[in-house]
């Protein structure tokens, strides 16, 4: 997207102030004539003297107010000036009066272009053609520019190459090309059209103005740009968007008397202006005058509430004055407007950090931090975030990442002395950390000290770091709530409470406390006082979305019933209904519950509440193609695609819908261009690998895994899938040693799996038994491997060895619903009465699950309580029909209580499916005993 700086317009002609003064509109008191006045405005034109043109052809048009040309040149002076609504509106009537449309068109698109309405200026104006050549090469420009700013590039370039047909070498179609360039970071030729523009036009204001843009980005270059900068305001003295690029030069080099005069000059010039009050704003943010600068972006909100920058600066006002709510209010505001900003995305993620929303934080950095590069303040951000969420690895190897990318900021620094705690030069790191720590005032050194000791589990040193960021940062609440997780870690709950108490002592509503005490609650057994913790917070804000939804979180684990989770869930919507977490947490829990339709209907009302946001289309696509429409599921993903044309994901999803067609050179298509866009992408090379492994195309696949170990030889991914290779080339040892040499890169449960399988299916029962004992050994607590080892003795018939691995499973998670589930099942089917007790406690854990409730069902009919067996299926069945073999049972209940006719209509149902449900002997079977 182009990056249009000239709010006042595409300055392409007159250059004129509104300024009034009391002589002028003395002036048109008199007996003068329309047309009088109107010959005396264009005389101030040509005398570029707008304060007086404006006056009079107003007061033509008061006593004439059908003069066509009154109305063309009022409009072209209003957009000119930056009032593109008012200059549309005398444009429109000047066009209903009859002027000529050669003339007209070309402003009205300005005008357009100016209210950044670019979809009705293309819609409107592409398929116009004009008679003048001169118009038709301005009307081209103006549609080259609405297309660039719409990401269209081809379609902007090809309007620029119409202009130029239509008059060659036009300086404003050659200065879009040089936009066209700029956008793809060709400097060299954007320079090079700019340079041919003033060669030709020395006094063009334009060119000079784009020139300052180009160089400006350029550090090295920003005296150049000032310069530039200058020379356009020379030659056009209203340039009011090189005056504050002038101002922004001189703030970024600590001028601020300098970057005051300026503001002044501008305030002369144009003291109404929108950009005069932006960069008031600016100026007194700068200078420490907060109450000043909230009061002058407030005046440029009022004028352009949709303008980006404008909130991005208003963000930053309120994140310095300590209004974190209306700072991120802004700053989401911003960022739905323009989310490839990446100043919008790193200031969001401060106030959510600072906040204490981490989790919130993540996803806001998410996509700087996959960007290639990665943006290294993101780096720094997402591993402040991980350090609060305990997660000291994560958090190390970020900072770490950094340094690779800006070795001289402190930051960098400060993973640069990361790299060397991790290459085992502990002490020398850990030095370099505390001298940065001590010499720096930034936070990162002393977040990177505090991590690296509690990854060492050194607690004492990590609380003595901590006194440090506390006196760098005295009175926020977010160190008070590191000092309650660091003496959560070392065991000291009295020490921890009373640390999440000094944070909300801080701040009553800083969530991150309010959740530690919420969990060690939990772990006390005292779910009454955690849940009135919630309910503590949402009676000061009710409409703490970060408090509602861990109050839905804290009420499942409480065994709540779905249906009040979905009304809080609702709830939280309601109050909430420009944000997408409740809104994708109701569409989960409809999903997980099996009501197919409600997840569907609360993903529609997302996206229309939400049209751009990503994760909604996302969720609204995931549910179309579980739901099986997958032409409707097509189309979401496209969309996109559209919104993220250079993110490979979107095009994975569309791989998925064609798969579940059984489309495979379709999928195939959509993997490849997601690779095109990111060849390394892991997700897309597995979607690759496993296309290829599925048509029986072995060399293509190993060349998939050979390129994924070269590009990340400490990774397991690649060695997991050379083991699924293997497999399928019927090559169990060579196999086996991939999945060994997947292990060795880092412990991973779903591996265990694939080896412990794969030895124990090929005649390596020794060898199996061996690794389950020396897994178990290595990983006490991997209840996921313990699970799988019940689930293999239970489909052997080994219902003994189950059941002993089930119970493993319940003294490292005694509530695990599926440990629980399983075991009744098989107390059931050998006449033990706990069964009942194991079921019910499942179902209270997991409730609404169709799995369980079968077996809860199972048991009441086993145990001689057929009415409850009934209710409990019945609800199985009605929340997910799909599960045949559910309603089979169903049909069982009824005929063993007696109730001929019910089970009788839920066998024809089974009948009808004929082939689609394989258990019709069965049916049939029992049909005639009725």
């Amino acid at each position: 997207m182009l990056n249009h700086k000239k709010k006042q317009g595409m300055s392409r002609g007159l250059g004129i102030g509104l300024g009034l003064s009391l002589s002028l509109l003395l002036a048109g008191c008199g007996g003068e004539s329309a047309e009088s006045l109107l010959a005396s405005a264009k005389t101030h034109i040509e005398k570029q003297d707008g304060k007086a043109a404006v006056i009079q052809l107003k007061n033509a048009l008061q006593k004439n107010s059908s003069l066509a040309e009154a109305r063309f040149l009022l409009g072209q002076l209003l957009v000119e000036s930056g009032d593109f609504v008012g200059g549309g509106v005398e444009l429109s009537k000047a066009a209903e009066l009859g002027f000529p449309p050669d003339r007209v068109a070309p402003w009205a698109a300005r005008s357009l272009l100016g209210q950044q309405l670019y979809s009705k200026l293309i819609s409107q104006y592409a398929s116009t053609v004009l008679r003048s050549p001169s118009g038709m090469a301005d009307l081209q420009v103006s549609l080259g520019t609405a297309y660039a700013a719409l990401g269209k590039k081809q379609e902007a370039a090809a309007a620029a190459e119409a202009s130029l047909e239509a008059k060659a070498a036009y300086p404003e179609a050659l200065l879009l090309k040089a936009r066209l360039a700029m956008a793809d970071r060709n400097a060299e030729t954007a320079l090079a059209l700019i340079e041919q523009v003033i060669a030709a036009e020395p006094a063009k204001a334009d060119a000079w103005h784009l020139k300052g843009d180009l160089l400006i980005v350029q550090p090295a270059s920003r005296d150049a740009a000032q310069a530039a900068y200058l020379e356009a305001i020379k030659h056009n003295k209203n340039d009011i968007a090189a005056r504050g690029a002038v101002i922004s030069v001189l703030l970024s080099k600590k001028d601020l008397p300098g970057a005051q005069a300026q503001l002044d000059a501008l305030k002369a010039l144009a003291p109404k202006h929108p950009q005069t009050a932006f960069y008031g704003a600016v100026v007194a943010m700068e200078q420490g005058e907060l109450k000043a600068a909230h009061e002058q972006i407030q005046a440029a909100l009022r004028l352009t509430p949709d303008n980006a920058r404008a909130l991005y600066v208003a963000g930053g006002i309120e994140y310095r004055r300590g209004n974190l709510p209306q700072a991120e209010a802004h700053l989401q505001k911003a960022l739905k407007l323009a989310s490839g900003h990446r100043g919008v995305r790193l200031l969001l993620a401060q106030v959510q950090l600072r906040g204490g929303d981490f989790s919130k934080a993540q996803s806001v950095l998410q996509p700087l931090v996959e960007a290639q590069p990665p943006v290294p303040e993101a780096l720094a951000l997402m591993a402040e975030s991980q350090l609060h969420l305990g997660d000291m690895s994560k958090a190390e190897a970020l900072f770490a990442q950094a340094s690779k990318l800006n070795p001289q900021d402190a930051k960098s620094r400060t993973a640069l002395a990361l790299t060397q705690v991790v290459k085992g030069r502990t002490d020398q790191g850990l030095d370099e950390l505390r001298a940065i720590a001590a010499s720096d005032t930034g936070v990162s050194a002393d977040l990177a000290l505090i991590s690296t000791h509690l990854r060492k589990k050194e607690y004492e040193s990590a609380l003595k770091a901590l006194e440090g960021l506390e006196r760098k940062q005295a009175g926020k609440p977010s160190n008070a709530n590191l000092r309650g997780r660091i003496e959560l870690m070392r065991g000291n709950r009295d020490a921890a409470r009373k640390a999440f108490d000094a944070a909300l002592a801080i701040d009553p509503s800083y969530y991150p406390a309010v959740a530690g005490l919420v969990s060690m609650d939990l772990q006390d057994k005292k779910g009454a006082e955690a849940e009135a913790r919630f309910g503590k917070l949402l009676q000061k804000d009710a409409n703490n979305m970060q408090a509602q939804l861990g109050l839905v979180a804290l009420k499942a684990q409480l065994g709540a019933s779905k249906d009040e989770l979905a009304e809080l869930l609702k709830k939280a919507v309601k109050s909430n209904p420009s944000e997408a977490p409740p809104r994708l947490a109701l569409i989960r829990l409809e999903q997980a519950r099996g009501q197919h339709k409600q997840a569907l209907n609360h993903a529609q009302e997302a996206v229309a509440a939400l049209p751009e946001n990503i994760e909604v289309l996302d969720a609204l696509g995931q549910v179309q193609l579980n739901s099986g429409d997958f032409n409707q599921a097509s189309s979401t993903y496209n969309r996109l695609v559209a919104l993220q044309p250079d993110s490979p994901v979107p095009h994975l999803r569309l791989a998925d819908v064609y798969m579940r067609r059984d489309d495979r050179p379709a999928a195939t298509q959509s993997v490849k261009k997601a690779l095109s866009i990111r060849p390394d992408y892991p997700l897309a090379q597995r979607a690759m690998f496993g296309l290829e492994l599925m048509a029986g195309r072995f060399p293509e696949a190993r060349s998939i895994v050979k390129t994924m170990q070269r590009q990340r030889p400490n990774e397991a991914l690649a060695y997991v899938l050379e083991g699924d290779l293997e497999q399928a080339q019927k090559n169990p040892g060579a196999a086996a040693a991939a999945y060994r040499a997947a292990l060795a890169k880092g412990p991973a449960p779903e591996v265990a799996v694939k080896l412990h399988a794969l030895l124990a299916s090929t005649g390596k029962a020794g060898d199996a038994a061996a690794f389950e004992a020396d897994w178990r050994k290595q990983q006490p607590n991997d209840v996921a491997f313990v699970l799988y080892l019940g689930d293999r003795a239970l489909a052997r018939n080994d219902h003994a060895a189950a059941e002993q691995r089930y119970k493993d499973a319940l003294l490292l998670q005694p509530e695990n619903a599926l440990a629980l589930n399983n075991l009744a099942w098989l107390k059931n089917r050998s006449g033990k009465a706990e069964a009942l007790e194991l079921a019910e406690k499942a179902n209270k854990l997991a409730p609404g699950q169709p799995p369980f409730m079968d077996t809860l069902a199972e048991v009441y009919a086993t145990q001689g309580n057929v009415a409850k067996a009934i209710d409990v299926q019945k609800a199985a069945v009605a929340l997910d029909p799909e599960r045949h073999l559910h309603r089979f049972h169903l049909a069982k209940y009824y005929a063993s209580a007696g109730r001929k006719a019910e089970a009788r209509e839920e066998l024809r149902r089974l009948a009808a499916l004929g082939d689609k449900f394989s258990a019709q002997a069965e049916v049939k079977k029992l049909m005639d005993t009725l």
